[in-house]
């Protein structure tokens, strides 16, 4: 599997870009937005983070002077991946409540920077893990079939009738 499925489909970026101009309409975005999420060891963490923002303090920044008490990542995310409160009002420049996790205290927070309709293309780049997963799974049925073709499948129906007794 790692030689002829996984590591093929992964290695071969001829036949991956192949793919997703052959299959383009199964590789567009939900509704979706350009995020920010801070991850933050405690709510005091979070609620200083949410103030230095709000000041104009760049998020690299934040999380860079934080200590790794605090984490954050930008990038697209669609609308539905996002952990928001039924309700929420997704816009540019939203920023949504402090959520505080009571199993380990940690809390977070989302800033919205642009906000995307349903339905735009992905690029390749931003489809490419679910492009490498279809290819896969392509690549797995065509080695499946040579196997079967290579390798047929017999039974000994005297065996399989004394099984049955």
């Amino acid at each position: 599997m790692e030689r002829k499925v996984w590591g093929s489909a992964a290695n071969d970026s001829v036949g991956l870009l192949a793919y997703y101009n052959q299959h383009k309409s199964k590789y567009l975005w939900g509704a979706s937005a350009d995020v920010i999420i801070f991850n933050c060891n405690s709510k005091k963490a979070a609620t200083q983070s949410l103030e230095a923002l709000q000041q104009g303090k760049s998020w690299k920044k934040i999380a860079e002077e934080s200590n790794t008490t605090i984490q954050a990542d930008s990038g697209r995310y669609e609308i539905a991946q996002l952990a928001l409160e039924s309700g929420s009002e997704i816009k540019a420049g939203t920023v949504t409540p402090i959520v505080v996790n009571p199993a380990d205290g940690a809390a977070g927070f989302i800033k919205i920077i642009k906000v995307y309709p349903a339905n735009e293309q992905r690029s390749f780049d931003a489809a490419r893990g679910l492009v490498i997963n279809d290819y896969q799974l392509i690549l797995e049925e065509k080695w499946i079939d040579e196997l079967r073709k290579k390798y047929p499948v017999t039974v000994n129906e005297g065996v399989f009738q004394s099984l049955l007794k």
